[in-house]
């Protein structure tokens, strides 16, 4: 079905790619991924933490998210405390699982020279109504002993930049490294891409995709002051593309229901922090 909603399950064909959620699978996630970094651009402006900011493209990623990021692939646990919001923290407790046993898992990786099991590079993001902001990396693996396809990263943070969650959102089916990076109003002329894509004119389009074709990560996001009910609170929908050219709603694991376990786990949060997971939930729905 070419150009179609297919279902709402991460891409697969053939078995020759994935949408990984590395929330769910933490263990598979660590365990199956080497990747090597660029370094990441560090230059935003910062916003009090749930204040709703005017969306706005993001050239380069907040330096609290910039700096989660790096202490991500570093397995640096106590940098990753200081910079992420309290909602990451809150999420991973109500997935059972702690600093100690991420860290452990950590320990056990592959790591590149310089120390790091994981490293990304920012791409590209875009800022939300709400004020949070939604930012991709790509990867790209250390060695050829795994996959040798890069993978795309998406990071969601608050109106200050300290990261909500962090997780793998899309494999690119063949084995190279290459990849084209598309900015907010970077798709204004691509007929191809907007004819496929749920949009309108007035939206912009931003992701990783292929350079040889379509297949990619996308969000579509509208401009400040366009309102529509069918976009979301958030006024982001992010899609996937697989190399047929057909499109779905990928993964994002955050907030999903795991049996037996509240939706989110607000005991452990103070009001405002609460409030603020309130919003984020109702923005990513």
């Amino acid at each position: 079905m070419a150009g179609g909603l297919a279902d709402t399950a991460p891409a697969r064909r053939n078995g020759k790619r994935r949408a990984i959620a590395a929330g769910v699978a933490v263990v598979v996630l660590l365990a199956a991924l080497t990747v090597t970094l660029s370094r990441v651009g560090t230059e935003a402006a910062q916003a009090p933490p749930g204040q709703p900011s005017a969306s706005s493209s993001a050239e380069s990623a907040p330096p609290s998210t910039a700096g989660f990021v790096a202490a991500y692939g570093r397995g640096d646990m106590g940098a990753m405390e200081a910079l992420a919001s309290p909602l990451y923290f809150a999420e991973w407790a109500r997935r059972g699982v702690s600093l100690n046993d991420q860290a452990s898992l950590i320990q056990e990786h592959q790591r590149a020279p310089t120390g790091e099991w994981l490293i990304l590079s920012y791409a590209t993001g875009f800022v939300d109504g709400r004020g949070f902001g939604h930012y991709l990396y790509v990867g790209r693996p250390i060695s050829t002993a795994g996959s040798p396809s890069a993978s795309v990263w998406r990071v969601d943070a608050d109106a200050a930049g300290r990261v909500i969650w962090i997780e793998m959102v899309w494999l690119f089916n063949d084995r190279s490294l290459a990849f084209d990076v598309l900015r907010p109003d970077g798709a204004r002329n691509d007929s191809a891409l907007r004819s496929l894509l749920p949009s309108r004119p007035t939206d912009v389009i931003f992701g990783v995709r292929s350079p040889d074709g379509i297949e990619g990560y996308y969000g579509v996001a509208q401009l400040p002051g366009v309102e529509s009910a069918a976009r979301g609170r958030n006024g982001v929908q992010f899609y996937v593309v697989d190399d047929s050219g057909v499109y779905r709603l990928p993964a994002w694991t955050y907030g999903e229901r795991i049996p037996n376990r509240p939706l989110a786990d607000r005991q452990q949060l103070q009001p405002e922090q609460a409030s603020v997971l309130g919003d984020y939930l109702a923005s990513i729905r």
